[in-house]
């Protein structure tokens, strides 16, 4: 009799002992979880932005401020990166946390290739996409090609940028800051001044070919100081 009964003290010792851990267990996982979705500790208290000029910076920061203070696990992402791309100069963002207590925002701006001058004056600048995103007071020292454009919002506008775009691109970074008088229709026909030199371009197409048809034949063009070059078909270039 007496043996069986320091068994069950054992046993119940065994019980409590095992009751005891599990106490433990559940106090610490819920610690951590109240830790987790509502201690300050892991509260969001900067946000740190990849990417961009300080400008860009400061306005990504602003855009994102609502997650501040909220428990960094509790953050919709989601909404941050809807803020952000909200942003004119913003062509792509992520987000992603950074335990304890940091929002991580990547953003990759977009990058300006030519300004459309509207007939108010106002200068929108026009990224790689043939999309508007904001406007400058002047050029300063840029030298984007400028352009008018009746309205860059107009989406009969579209194919003409498109096509500008294109052709800058072609061009290359070397002969962009030469070019002016920039023009297209709205069919997205593009004719364009190079030191000079009235360059029919054409549409689109064939960019690369038709840039390197004008490499070849600008040497041509200053030796017989001829006014155009007609390159819209690129295997049969004509000066005149």
């Amino acid at each position: 009799m007496s043996a069986r009964r320091v068994d069950r003290a054992d046993v119940r010792s065994v019980r409590r002992r095992r009751l005891l851990l599990a106490t433990v267990v559940l106090l610490t996982v819920g610690a951590a979880g109240w830790a987790v979705w509502f201690s300050s500790y892991v509260s969001v208290h900067r946000i740190r932005v990849d990417g961009g000029t300080p400008a860009l910076a400061t306005q990504v920061q602003r855009a994102g401020a609502g997650a501040l203070g909220r428990p960094l696990v509790r953050v919709d992402t989601g909404a941050v990166r809807r803020s952000v791309a909200a942003l004119g100069e913003v062509e792509q963002v992520e987000v992603s946390r950074s335990f304890p207590s940091t929002l991580v925002v990547h953003v990759t701006p977009r990058t300006p290739v030519l300004l459309a001058r509207t007939p108010d004056g106002a200068l929108h600048l026009i990224d790689s996409h043939g999309t508007p995103y904001g406007t400058v007071a002047r050029p300063d020292g840029s030298r984007l090609p400028i352009v008018p454009v009746p309205d860059v919002r107009n989406p009969a506008s579209k194919p003409g940028l498109n096509a500008l775009v294109a052709v800058m691109d072609a061009l290359g970074a070397d002969l962009r800051p030469q070019v002016s008088g920039v023009a297209a229709d709205r069919s997205g026909w593009v004719t364009f001044t190079l030191s000079g030199l009235q360059v029919r371009w054409g549409d689109a197409d064939d960019g690369a070919l038709k840039a390197r048809a004008l490499r070849t034949m600008l040497p041509t063009a200053a030796t017989e100081k001829a006014r155009v070059l007609d390159i819209s078909s690129p295997e049969r270039p004509v000066l005149s």
